[in-house]
């Protein structure tokens, strides 16, 4: 089955919330403290994503034969707030193809894009590296939630083919 990346529907906002909350909890909750956990759940609740696909936020996501399977949500100003991927469609290049579709709409809405962050979870470090992300500083713990800095620079560059 083919899977398809296509902009978050005002519908899919329980699945996809769903999709972020069970990887969060199976990948990344285990380096969390309870106040982390608490404000992860908060920030993936169905209502909560549904207020930021409203306000703007981009929202994607990855689908095969009706079943979400990967959600990227990017603020406006370049910095990726959710990035999760069924566990059973890691390193199959699902989350580099959300990522290239954001970038996408990112620089349709922005114009060209500098430069993008995250607060990458200590599971996600090293995939944000594969997608050429870089740290900007060590481990930082706020609001309970552990998570290394990174930036993408030359995100547009990288989006249509050049160096990076």
């Amino acid at each position: 089955m083919e899977t398809s990346i296509r902009p978050m529907a005002a519908a899919d906002c329980r699945a996809a919330a769903e999709l972020a909350r069970r990887v969060f909890w199976e990948f990344v909750a285990p380096g969390c403290t309870a106040l982390g956990v608490k404000t992860f759940e908060e920030h993936a609740s169905p209502q909560a994503v549904r207020e930021r696909l409203d306000a703007g936020n981009i929202f994607l996501v990855a689908e095969t034969g009706g079943r979400i399977e990967g959600v990227l949500e990017l603020k406006r100003l370049g910095h990726v707030s959710m990035l999760f991927v069924d566990g059973e469609r890691h390193r199959r290049g699902l989350g580099r193809a959300l990522w290239k579709e954001g970038l996408a709409a990112l620089e349709k809405l922005e114009g060209p894009v500098e430069e993008v962050t995250v607060n990458a979870s200590l599971f996600a470090v090293r995939a944000y590296e594969r997608l050429g992300f870089v740290r900007t500083g060590g481990e930082e713990l706020r609001k309970g939630m552990r998570f290394v800095p990174m930036i993408h620079l030359n995100a547009t560059l990288v989006h249509s083919g050049g160096p990076a």
